[in-house]
Order: structure tokens, then sequence, then C-alpha cells
């Protein structure tokens, strides 16, 4: 029979470990070491060593540990025999323990005298971490943290900042010489604590400069619970920035403190967003993990990555001749589009589905649209034109008209085209379910315009130069449609000039609410290229535009809309009744490992949900419907590839969210 424990994943004992917290238990009858009971006199032995490969911290349950008085010690070692603690008999007592120390091995080892004995020991577990540091955006250490640790967390940079201060929740050191330090971006040291610091709720001081880097380092003596940072607070000049958080057409704002936080989580350029996974390129191409804070380059050359699901599309050069590379995160295969492709092939990707454009026609101004369907390998030309996005069964694009462009938008499942959105020069499309938006390029670098299907009516989001007011600069407001991306109820895009309307900057559109709030300060004359998935965005800096500028285009930065008491959004006025609008959405800590694989489900849905209902399917047991709850933990026990969904509700209805194919178990 197995024992029962609280743990993330549960596995016996010997068997390949998974990423996160891992508690390994043993059947009842099979105990990891043990002394005989009572142990014997003179007695000198260490046991083969535990070792877990890929741990990076480790600690062992006692099931009982009682050692005689006279003299008798029991001591864990590492792996080359450095004593990491050594217990007497004022350690004795059940269900015990260890501390967590750094490593992957513990030697244990029994020494006694001629005296007296006792019990002995009993070892029925190991619990291991794979990871440094539990994975959240700003730095939080294990509580309790390891023993004989050293960790630098990545860095919190906030561009524009001259002064930054943090905020720790917690901060709570072992008085035996363990340390916190904050660095500046250097490594130069800022500040060091220690015991005589502890305590909860506790601003650092202002320190000069856009970066801090946090380093924890403990001795093997004790352990503590460690620290948990969750605000940064910067000041660029005098304190305060103007963010408008009305809607940008009507030229008002409020003034708020700042106290965002993006952090910068890579170097490179066209960076794109899928659930918890970033794409860019950087002399290749670059795969980010937000849950594990790493990143992993899957190609040496490319541009212009997209991402969906476990698929990576993007435009490579082999030399001369242009292809599309999609690789499988899943498998780590790659496979090829070979034909139509050029230079200017930026590819497009919703499930299984491959859009773009190549062989552009002088004469018409016009290229063509592509489609391929990699469950088939079946390639399509759909139509003329240029610049394609797709949602669904639906393909937005760009097509030169007899006298100006035109956004057109092809039904897949139908195989017809009807045209959206005329007049001025619309191009750059990009559609998410009945919502299309394009950039109308009339005048400098534009506006965004919305479209929807359902109903024909469009919208111009922000301002097309209409009653700006000021003289001085009648374009006011015509430099939003740089770069835009829309996903559910929200619209990001870049706003690259300062003007009567608001600050250059990254900004997010409510629908809904039709309002724009600037969720980041770039500085004039800066262009970013945003995207969304849920509630997070993330942008780097077009390499192109600002070439000369004086501003860095390699930096990545990511920035959370909502479940942060930094978040600027949080300081709008929001309708009762906008609140409760349900927007169901929802996350994993992994979406694919070997079987059994544990997976924690958490729920970012917006509208305050009454209720929470998590199904997995196929079924693999009775308890492939979860219990209702915000966050669900469920256990993959076969391979396969498995499809998730989750239904809210509340007072203004029920709404249901599905991710096919979400969970690949090996």
């Amino acid at each position: 029979m197995w024992k029962t424990i609280k743990m993330i994943i549960l596995v016996v004992a010997e068997m390949c470990l998974l990423t996160g917290f891992v508690t390994i238990t043993t059947a009842s009858t099979n105990i990891l070491v043990e002394s005989d009971h009572s142990y014997a006199n003179n007695f000198d032995y260490t046991w083969p060593e535990i070792s877990q490969p890929g741990a990076t911290q480790i600690r062992l349950h006692f099931t009982e540990r009682y050692l005689d008085r006279d003299y008798d010690y029991l001591s864990l070692n590492d792996k080359n025999g450095n004593e990491l603690v050594e217990y007497n008999w004022a350690d004795n007592g059940k269900d015990l323990w260890t501390g967590w120390f750094t490593g992957d091995t513990i030697k244990v080892r029994l020494q006694t005298n001629g005296k007296g004995t006792a019990y002995g020991f009993k070892i029925d577990q190991v619990e291991i971490r794979t990871d440094m540091a539990p994975q959240s955006f700003l730095p939080d250490s294990y509580h309790p943290y390891a023993n004989n640790f050293d960790y630098i967390w990545p860095a919190i940079t906030q561009p524009g900042a001259t002064q930054m201060r943090l905020h720790f929740t917690e901060r709570y050191l072992d008085r035996d010489y363990d340390y916190l330090s904050l660095n500046d971006k250097n490594g130069n040291e800022l500040v060091e604590y220690n015991w005589a610091d502890n305590g909860k709720d506790l601003w650092t001081e202002w320190f000069t400069g856009d970066t801090i880097k946090v380093r924890l380092q403990t001795n093997g003596k004790g352990t503590a619970y460690g620290f948990k940072i969750d605000q940064v607070e910067t000041r660029p000049n005098s304190g305060f920035i103007t963010v408008p958080s009305t809607d940008i057409t009507t030229g008002g704002n409020n003034t708020i403190p700042v106290t965002n936080t993006a952090i910068k989580i890579g170097e490179g350029r066209d960076p794109a967003i899928y659930e918890k996974n970033v794409v860019w390129s950087n002399n290749g191409i670059h795969l980010y993990d937000l849950n594990m804070s790493s990143d992993t380059q899957i190609s040496l050359t490319g541009l212009y990555p997209a991402i969906y699901g476990n698929r990576i599309v993007w435009l490579d050069d082999t030399g001369g001749s242009f292809i599309l590379s999609i690789y499988d995160k899943s498998t780590g295969a790659t496979s090829y589009i070979t034909q139509n492709v050029d230079d200017s092939s930026k590819p497009a990707i919703y499930s299984d589905k491959i859009v773009w454009s190549a062989n552009s026609n002088d004469g018409t101004y016009n290229s063509n649209v592509y489609l391929y369907d990699v469950s088939t390998s079946v390639q399509t030309k759909i139509s003329s034109g240029c610049n394609p996005d797709i949602y669904g069964d639906k393909v937005a694009y760009m097509y030169y008209g007899q006298d100006s462009p035109e956004i057109h938008i092809y039904n897949i499942t139908t195989q017809t085209d009807m045209k959206a959105i005329s007049g001025g020069y619309p191009d750059n499309p990009h559609i998410y379910g009945n919502n299309t938006i394009c950039s109308d390029f009339y005048t400098r670098l534009g506006f965004i315009i919305l479209y929807d299907i359902a109903t024909g009516k469009e919208t111009a989001i922000t301002s097309n130069n209409a009653d700006s007011g000021d003289p001085n600069n009648p374009d006011c407001g015509c430099d939003t449609g740089f770069h835009n991306e829309v996903f559910g109820n929200s619209v990001v895009y870049a706003k690259v000039t300062d003007d009567c309307f608001g600050k250059a900057g990254v900004y997010v559109y409510n629908i809904s609410a039709a309002k724009s709030t600037m969720i980041f300060e770039t500085g004039n004359n800066i262009g970013t290229t945003p995207d969304i998935y849920d509630n997070t965005v993330i942008w780097g800096y077009d390499d192109l535009y600002n070439n000369g500028t004086g501003k860095s285009s390699e930096d990545i930065y990511i920035y959370e809309l909502s479940g942060s008491p930094t978040n600027l959004l949080a300081s709008s006025t929001v309708d009762t009744a906008d609140a409760d609008k349900l927007s169901a959405s929802f996350y994993a800590n992994v979406t694919f490992g070997t079987a059994p694989l544990k997976v924690l489900f958490t729920s970012s849905t917006t509208g305050n949900p009454s209720s929470y209902f998590w199904v997995f399917e196929p079924s693999t047991s009775s308890d492939w419907n979860s219990k209702h709850a915000v966050t669900a933990l469920h256990t993959f026990r076969n391979p396969g590839v498995y499809t998730v969904s989750l239904t809210v509700a509340n007072n203004t209805g029920i709404v249901t969210v599905t991710k096919n194919d979400y969970i690949t178990v090996f």
C-alpha cells in the first residue's frame, strides 16, 4: 500500500523526476535507509548514498530518530563526504524532516561509542527541488530556503528609471550567517541584510539606477523562511508620470504614481507569446518558458517567430533561398515549408494552420496569401494580398484594390471572402474572434481601426487626428498604428511620439470600456513591438525604426495586467457591471512531460466568477472531472494528448474556455 502525503508530484523512488517540487515515497515495506533497532555499540557505517540526479536541493524524512545520549552521532554528508548536519540525543523524535540541503546527494553516517545504544533511525521519504527558486515574475525564495545555497535571481530592470526600491512581504533569515544582498547591474553590492533585518511589509531604501539584482547566500547551520518581493517602485524624474486613463481620442489624462513593473526577460526582436511561452529572434530563434524562467535557443537562424500551442514557425534564410521552419516543442522535431516563400514572408499561426504572403506583383502592389495545413501538409493559395493573420477559420489580410488598400477576411470553411475595411490606407490586420484591427497609415504612423465581423461596425479606437486642438501639432494622435495586436477584450499597441494625447509608450485598449491605458513609458520617438496573451503583455524595440535613436533594440520586456498590486490598470475606474463580465482563461504550470504527469491548472478568469468546473479529456480515471475550485491539481496517468476546459459562471452567465491538445504526456 502507498503512503499518502501532501506534495506536488508523487512518484516511486528511483523514477525519473519532473521539474518543480517533488516528493518521493517508498512502499511501506521498503525503507530508503534504516539502522538496526537497536543499533550496536562501537559502530561506524556510511550507508550507500541517496542520490537524485537533476535535483538542486534535497531533504529527508525520518519516521523515527533516537540516539543514546552517551556521544552517539548521526550525520548527513554531501557526495564528497563533507558534513551537512550532525544529530545527537537532543534531536530525538518522530516524524522529522531535515532542513533543505543544496545538491542532489546525501550520505548517511552513524557513529556510536561503547557505552549504550538506542532505537536508531528510519528514513522513508526524499523531497527534492529541481530548480533554484519558485517561478515568479519578481524574486521569491523557497520557504524555507536551503543550506549551502548561493543564487542570483534574474535582474529586475525598469528602463527609464533613475531610482528604484523594492517591497518585501516578508524577509526572514537564519541568524547563523545567512545573507540577502541587493546589487546593481554590474554586481556591486547596494545593501546586505541579515537576521537582524527580519520582518514583514518592508520597503527598501531608494537606490540610484534602473536595475537591481537579488542574491541569497546561506551557510550549512540552519535555514529560515527566506523572502518574497511583490512590488517595485521607480522614479523616472520627479517621481510621477502622466498616464492616460481615458479614451485617448478625448485627450484626457490622470496622474498616477509610478508603480508598474515591467521586467526584462531577454534580448532580441519581434517577440510573440502563447500562454506561458515567449519566442523571439536573436541570432536565431529563442523559446522562453515563463514558468521556468529559462531561455532555450531552438534555431541558429531565423526571423519573425510566431507561436501557437506546441508549434513555433519562423522565416529562415538558407543561403539565398527562404523557407518557413516549423518546430514542434513536444517532440523537438522541425519541418519545413519550401514553396512560395520569400524575404517578406512573416508567418502567423493558429492551431495547425499557418498563413503568410509571398511573390509580390509590382503591377498590382499585391503578393499572394498562402495557407498551409500542418496536419495534412497541404498548401493552398487563398487570395492575392499580403500581411495575413489567422484566428480559427478566418484569415484577415490586406488587399490592394483598384484605388487603395482594403482589409479582407477569408473564411477557410466556406472558402468565401469579404471586404471589411476600406478608405484611407489600412494595413497590418490582426484578428481575434469577431474583432479585426488594422492600422490606417494615411497620416504618418497611422491610427488603429477596430472592425466587428458580426455587426459590421467600424470604430477608430485611437485618434484619427480629428479635432486635436493643437495648432502646433496638427497630426496629434496619428502615431499609434506602428505595431499592435488584439486578444480577447484587449488591444495592445505602440504609441511612438509624445503629443497632446499622451506620452509615447506601450498602451492597452479595453474594447468594452473604450478606454486606453499606458502601461509603460518609452520616451519620445521610440517604437515598440507589443504582443498580448490573456493578461500578459510583452514587447521589444523595433530594430529598424529605432536605429540611430540611441535606444537599445535588444531588450524584451513582460508586464502583467492583473494579479499584481503594482498593476496600473487597477487604478482605473471600472463599472461594476463591466467587472462582472466573464472572460474565461487559465494556464498550467507544465504542458508536457512523462507519465504520471501531475499538472497544476490555475484560472486567470476575470469577471468575479462564483463557480468553476474543470474537465480533462479523454478520461483516464474516475477523477477526470475535477472538483469546483480556482485551481485544479490533476494527474495524467497515461501517455496521450489531452484537451482541457474550464467553465465559469456568475450572475451574468456561463462561459467555457477549451484548450485543445493542451497537455502532452509521453
